[in-house]
């Protein structure tokens, strides 16, 4: 799978693999932590992401992925507004 050409603005991550996802809502009996309740990952690329993030520009929690890929990346952290300057 590639993701390409991706303009992000002021998101918390910009480029996000969670392989330990696991919300209550689709789980409420929970998950186990252990690597073999995780699917595996493998062949995914990124290529000419841009754009701003608010948090961090790639978060990758992913023990079991394989050839994951990143080109063209440039993400930057957003500049955070002051509400309580009037913008003219």
């Amino acid at each position: 799978v590639t993701f390409s050409m991706f303009k992000t603005l002021k998101v918390n991550t910009g480029i996000l693999i969670d392989q330990t996802y696991c919300p209550p809502s689709q789980r409420p009996e929970g998950c186990t932590s252990g690597p073999d309740d995780a699917i595996r990952i493998e062949d995914v690329h990124f290529r000419d992401f841009s754009g701003s993030f608010l948090q961090q520009d790639r978060k990758v929690l992913c023990p079991m992925c394989s050839d994951i890929t990143y080109e063209g990346i440039s993400l930057h952290p957003a500049v955070r507004e002051n509400p309580w300057v009037r913008r003219r």
